[in-house]
Formats: structure tokens, C-alpha cells, sequence
């Protein structure tokens, strides 16, 4: 739960392979007290195969929250969320994540 200072860094990278469903990623910040991270849908095609994304922290934002920038120095934690409007089954596969 400490945050670590990743300001060195321009924003998160990650390999994934989805299957099926859709997934998010959220950056995890002391300074967000609402639970409304900054986060960003991860695009990528469901074809089975492990792709690399990465998601600049200038790009991710809050979803019902005023739109402040993310604060690189203050991130404690990420998150994966598997989302679906309707009822849906979820199968992906992370095989890395770091910052770049």
C-alpha cells in the first residue's frame, strides 16, 4: 500500500493475450480517495495471441471524477478489470507488466 515513485517513466507496459471478453487497466493512486483510478480499456485482438500494449499515464483517466493528471510519484498498486455490459465469460492471460 506505500506508493512507489514511477516518474521516471513514461507509462505501463504489458503483454496480454485475450480470448475472450474485454479488460482494463487501472493505475492506482494515495491521492485518489474515491476509488475512481485512472485507468484506460486495453484494446487488443481477442486471437489468442500475447500482444505488447502500452499505455501512456497521460492517456489514462477517471471515469466520474473531476479529470485531474495522474500523479506518477503517488501510484501504490495496478489493476486488471475484466468488464462486459452484459453478462459475459472473461479468459485472458497476463504475461508481463512494467513500467517504460
Amino acid at each position: 500500500g506505500q506508493a512507489q515513485d514511477a516518474s521516471a517513466f513514461t507509462g505501463i507496459r504489458l503483454l496480454v493475450k485475450v480470448n475472450s471478453g474485454f479488460i482494463s487497466l487501472t493505475a492506482n493512486s494515495t491521492e485518489v480517495t474515491n476509488f475512481d483510478y485512472h485507468g484506460l480499456p486495453i484494446a487488443v485482438a481477442a486471437d489468442g495471441q500475447f500482444h505488447e500494449v502500452k499505455i501512456p499515464f497521460n492517456a489514462m483517466k477517471r471515469a466520474w471524477s473531476e479529470q485531474i493528471p495522474l500523479n506518477a510519484k503517488t501510484i501504490h498498486s495496478l489493476s486488471i478489470v475484466a468488464f462486459s455490459p452484459q453478462p459475459s465469460n472473461f479468459d485472458y492471460a497476463i504475461d508481463e507488466i512494467s513500467f517504460y
